[in-house]
């Protein structure tokens, strides 16, 4: 189903938009998360077999939410109808995933905002803890963090605790006590937010 909003519409200047895979010539989503029909023209037959040529003009779709309260959209292809969630459309259009990952994880923890810069391709076990953790103790994971030797020299910055992990090894809730003085340290570094 699509909203009143033409396929070509007032675009933001920083939004790219790709072909969906297995959906390529039909439907496109965009690196802000949105998703469109293309402009196409097809044969159809009647039902006296007649076959005529004819134009359907692509619209942004509509997006509704399961459940769980996941962004979802509705494709078609050959009488099909299929639901996919947006974060993995967008996720597979934008994101490399050269580990094979299997979850998409929304660092802001707003299902909503499904921008490419706001997903990452991550481990269930990692997708759950993320979440947990933000429920559980209401920490900010997405604050940046510097890393720093025992005598306050700096090593490295990451955009999060939570990427910390990721590329490190480091533990998210670790570091976050580490920073709030509940330990001195965590695995042999000091830590602190950036403002």
């Amino acid at each position: 189903m699509c909203s009143m909003e033409p396929a070509i519409s007032t675009t933001p200047a920083n939004e790219v938009w790709k072909d969906i895979e297995g959906y390529e010539g039909l439907y496109q989503v965009s690196s802000l998360g949105r998703v469109r029909s293309i402009d196409r023209s097809i044969y159809v037959t009647n039902k006296y077999g007649g076959v005529h040529l004819q134009s359907f003009n692509g619209c942004i779709l509509a997006i509704g939410h399961n459940n769980k309260g996941y962004c979802q959209v509705n494709l078609q292809k050959n009488k099909r109808v299929r639901r996919f969630l947006v974060s993995r459309l967008v996720a597979k259009a934008f994101i490399p995933n050269d580990a094979n990952l299997q979850c998409v994880n929304h660092k802001d923890q707003n299902t909503d905002n499904n921008c490419a810069n706001n997903l990452e391709w991550c481990t269930q076990q990692y997708n759950v803890t993320y979440n947990n953790a933000h429920i559980l103790r209401g920490v900010k994971f997405s604050r940046p963090i510097e890393q720093l030797t025992l005598d306050g020299k700096h090593v490295a910055y990451f955009a999060s605790s939570m990427e910390a992990e990721r590329i490190g090894g480091f533990h998210h809730s670790h570091i976050h006590d580490a920073i709030n003085g509940v330990y001195k340290q965590h695995k042999g570094y000091k830590w602190r937010y950036v403002e």
